[in-house]
């Protein structure tokens, strides 16, 4: 019989309530799915199997972009048909050694090219990362791509569930936790300033155990960003990218970069992938990747029933899942 972490169990639950209602699986708001990414210069579509009828995209070599991007199904008027799109604007790809003047950083001819790269990312204090491109975000960034996104999906969409992996940039809580390096003296400050009752007799690993069992209580910065648009955010569990839809979307872009291969240069690159946006990705589309997400959310969910759980502490905030289609 297998084992699930309940943390993963609550967090699945939680995925499959929002994303639908009703026996026509129609949203009850618009759900959006948003996700950064990468393309290497020599992406390549070579493919490989891995549990649950998934499949990872072996990734390139080399130089890479970085892509950041979301996706939004919803309800088209009164008939509860469903609509797929890219969130417009939403879609942003660079070259993470490019760099504005007077900042260090790889210059070339093609620059000027890269004009259309959000200013946060310019400025941000941050060595480029070719191997993990995970290395080329940090919350400042995030936070500030995301904060422009909830604002426009409020203008055109108004209040939207917004669904993401629970990658570390992702979760950056309004302020510090305590940690094992915090002076017994600052722990018991911040127990106090969040009117947790405590003894005076407990030592410095029983209060740092009581501020795990109260971190929940400091929320997330992209949580309190959110709800200034009506907006609410969920994580999907740990290693579980095919609920991600939007997983499959990299798969359909970074296959035309292989498929149209060998490119140039970097800029090659993200003109492809621009235009696979454009071309590719339809309205069909995005809702088949909606409906296979769904799909196994709810076999997930049936299969739970029989599971045998494990009462476990899942650190999920490191992760974030790579490439695969759904």
């Amino acid at each position: 019989m297998a084992k699930w972490p309940i943390a993963n169990l609550s967090q699945m639950a939680k995925v499959l309530t929002l994303l639908y209602k009703g026996k026509n699986d129609v949203p009850r708001r618009p759900e959006v799915f948003l996700d950064e990414s990468y393309c290497h210069l020599h992406h390549t579509s070579r493919n490989t199997w891995v549990p649950h009828q998934g499949v990872v995209l072996a990734p390139g070599h080399g130089p890479l972009v970085v892509i950041f991007g979301a996706i939004i199904v919803f309800r088209n008027g009164s008939s509860n048909k469903l609509h797929g799109e890219l969130v417009p604007n939403s879609v942003h790809i660079w070259d993470p050694t490019i760099k504005p003047p007077g900042n260090r950083g790889r210059k070339r001819n093609n620059a000027d090219e890269w004009d259309n790269i959000p200013d946060v990312v310019k400025d941000a204090n941050i060595m480029p990362n070719q191997v993990d491109y995970h290395g080329n975000f940090n919350a400042e960034i995030f936070e500030d791509l995301f904060s422009t996104l909830c604002k426009a999906l409020y203008e055109k969409y108004g209040p939207v569930n917004i669904h993401m992996d629970g990658a570390s940039y992702h979760k950056r809580r309004v302020e510090n936790i305590p940690t094992s390096n915090t002076k017994k003296q600052e722990i018991i400050d911040w127990l106090n300033a969040h009117n947790i009752v405590f003894s005076d007799e407990l030592r410095r690993p029983e209060l740092l155990e009581l501020v795990q069992m109260n971190k929940e209580k400091v929320t997330f910065a992209c949580v309190k960003i959110a709800k200034q648009y009506e907006h609410e955010v969920s994580f999907t569990p740990p290693y579980h990218c095919e609920l991600q839809p939007i997983e499959g979307i990299w798969s359909v872009v970074k296959g035309e970069v292989a498929h149209s291969g060998p490119h140039p240069n970097l800029l090659s690159v993200r003109n492809t992938l621009l235009n696979a946006f454009k071309k590719k990705i339809t309205s069909q589309v995005i809702i088949g990747f909606w409906r296979r997400a769904l799909k196994n959310a709810k076999e997930y969910l049936e299969f739970d029933d029989n599971a045998q759980l494990m009462d476990e502490d899942f650190d999920e905030y490191d992760n974030s899942d790579e490439d695969c289609v759904i």
